[in-house]
C-alpha cells in the first residue's frame, strides 16, 4: 500500500466530505464510535489502504513496471465506477468503456491513483 496525498487530487472541501463519508461508513459497518472511526480513517489513509480509498470517479493508471500485455484485459487506465465491499472489489471501465470487476488488491498492486473526479 502506498500512501496517497488527497490534497493533490481533491479540493479541501472534497477531501473533508470524503473523510466524513468514510467515517460514517465505518461507524455503521464496523459499529465504531465517531472518534474511533475518524482515527481509523486517518490511519488507513496514511497506510494507503485501497479498500478505504477506492471511490467512484477515480482514474487508476497502470504502474510503469507493468506492461499491458494483450492477454491482460484491463488496459492502461481504469475509471472506478463502483466500489464493492464483499469481497473488496471495484467495477471499473477501461479506455474503451468496457466495464469489469477487479479485486482491490490487484488494483493496488498494479495501478496507481492518478486522478479523481469528485462525484459522491
Amino acid at each position: 500500500m502506498t500512501p496517497i496525498a488527497l490534497e493533490t487530487l481533491l479540493t479541501t472541501y472534497e477531501e473533508g466530505r470524503w473523510r466524513h463519508l468514510r467515517t460514517g461508513e465505518l461507524m455503521i459497518q464496523d459499529r465504531l464510535g465517531a472518534l474511533q472511526a475518524r482515527r481509523e480513517v486517518r490511519r488507513r489513509l496514511a497506510e494507503g489502504d485501497v479498500t478505504l480509498i477506492a471511490s467512484p470517479g477515480q482514474l487508476w493508471t497502470l504502474r510503469p513496471e507493468f506492461d499491458a500485455p494483450a492477454d491482460w484485459p484491463r488496459g492502461r487506465t481504469l475509471e472506478l465506477v463502483e466500489r464493492r465491499s464483499c469481497p473488496p472489489a471495484a467495477l471499473v471501465a477501461d479506455e474503451a468503456g468496457q466495464e469489469r470487476e477487479i479485486r482491490l488488491t490487484v488494483l493496488d498492486e498494479m495501478y496507481e491513483l492518478t486522478s479523481w473526479r469528485w462525484c459522491e
